[in-house]
């Protein structure tokens, strides 16, 4: 099934923000390298766009996203930011022009990842850094709404590559790791009007994948979890740092 990003972008930004412990980790690595041209592949909306820029006017920021409907929003959002029409196949600027690229939630939508790699490593510049934010399978085994959309875990896991795969992929096109981090995990989610909120709008993908029935069944399991005002923990998101080393 083809999910219709344009669509969701009606959705989006009542739903989904930038994580601020992210953006702060991005940041970091950013100034840290002196990094001065930066790469949001994949920014949809340019939530993180937004983020980064407010945090210092030292560096330049890019995006590319494939969705018409997203670019527009991260376009109106993020004045005087070139946003372009891009996917994993040709991203639309020259060799080696950035010096850090991120994606954010993004990589398991991406058709060919050995293809993706070939692509980055040509825009990247020799000992540019690469951060790849994604789910392990663990990860998605844990997720807060596998208990509702149990069906969520098979698909999930056919639509993300694992880890390992992810690293290897990225060195057969001299992408090399350099660390990798858990973030976010056990944090509370609070099970409220705002959580249900955003699985009622299907802002997250996957939630366009499973059974209809199933959605609705979980919808209302989760609308009775209301009540008891609890809260569920996070299992968190895997951030996968590279470096280009020498052709």
């Amino acid at each position: 099934m083809i999910i219709d990003f344009d669509i969701i972008s009606k959705v989006y930004d009542s739903i989904r923000e930038a994580d601020t412990n992210i953006v702060n980790l991005l940041v970091n690595r950013i100034k840290t390298d002196g990094a001065t041209n930066i790469l949001d592949f994949g920014c949809g909306t340019g939530n993180y766009i937004k983020s980064l820029r407010k945090s210092s006017d030292l560096f330049s920021i890019y995006g590319v996203d494939p969705s018409k409907g997203m670019r527009k929003i991260a376009i109106r959002k993020n004045k005087g930011v070139q946003i372009k029409d891009g996917n994993h196949i040709k991203i639309p600027f020259s060799n080696s022009f950035f010096d850090f690229i991120y994606m954010t939630d993004v990589i398991h939508l991406v058709g060919d990842i050995n293809v993706l790699f070939l692509e980055i490593s040509r825009v990247l510049k020799v000992k540019g850094v690469l951060a790849v934010l994604t789910l392990s399978y663990d990860q998605i085994e844990r997720k807060y709404f596998a208990k509702y959309f149990p069906s969520s875990i098979i698909i999930n896991k056919k639509r993300y590559p694992s880890i390992e795969i992810i690293k290897n992929s990225a060195q057969n096109c001299n992408i090399n790791v350099i660390r990798i981090e858990i973030c976010n995990e056990n944090t509370k989610i609070d099970v409220n009007c705002k959580l249900f909120d955003s699985l009622h709008k299907k802002g997250y993908s996957i939630l366009r994948l499973i059974p209809e029935d199933e959605y609705k069944s979980g919808l209302q399991q989760l609308e009775r979890d209301l009540s008891s005002k609890n809260h569920v923990l996070n299992s968190g998101k895997t951030l996968i740092w590279f470096q280009k080393s020498s052709e």
